[in-house]
């Protein structure tokens, strides 16, 4: 295992770095997913959203910003990139993901303006990905396919 991605609204910094270090053999990279819970948690504020991302320090390695949570939800770059803007401007070791209802369809759309200002940025994509558009569902080959090769077409 390389990396573990934790989808849950701010675990305890310690109770993260604990558990990721006891017993690893090699260093794993921690994701740690901002979804709707996180972000009302922080009243939905890039510089709050920044000051509790500190308390992660040396326990995550990336952040993933999830407003739609498996439900296939488009994200909205205009809402997630002053996040973005924040954590790269005060935190800028800490890499950048964003995920919400992408699929071959608009990937190219939605993460344009990221990839302009955050050339390294992650995506992260599962339910349009999924037969029928349900995360529940297995992975439909053909839609992975084709996002992957229209996902490569936008990210550098």
């Amino acid at each position: 295992m390389d990396a573990l991605q934790l989808d849950m609204a701010w675990p305890e910094p310690d109770a993260v770095r604990s558990g990721v270090s006891a017993g690893a053999h090699r260093r794993i990279e921690v994701i740690l997913q901002v979804g709707s819970a996180a972000f009302a948690a922080v009243g939905n504020g890039p510089r709050a959203l920044v000051g509790k991302l500190r308390a992660y320090d040396g326990a995550i390695q990336r952040v993933l910003l999830d407003r739609s949570g498996g439900k296939g939800v488009a994200l909205v770059p205009q809402d997630l990139l002053p996040f973005a803007r924040a954590i790269r401007e005060e935190l800028p070791g800490l890499g950048i993901g964003v995920a919400g209802g992408l699929g071959a369809e608009n990937v190219d759309g939605l993460l344009e303006p990221f990839v302009r200002e955050f050339p390294d940025v992650s995506v992260d994509a599962q339910t349009l990905l999924c037969v029928g558009g349900n995360a529940l569902n297995p992975l439909d080959l053909k839609a992975a396919e084709l996002f992957a090769v229209r996902s490569a077409a936008v990210l550098p």
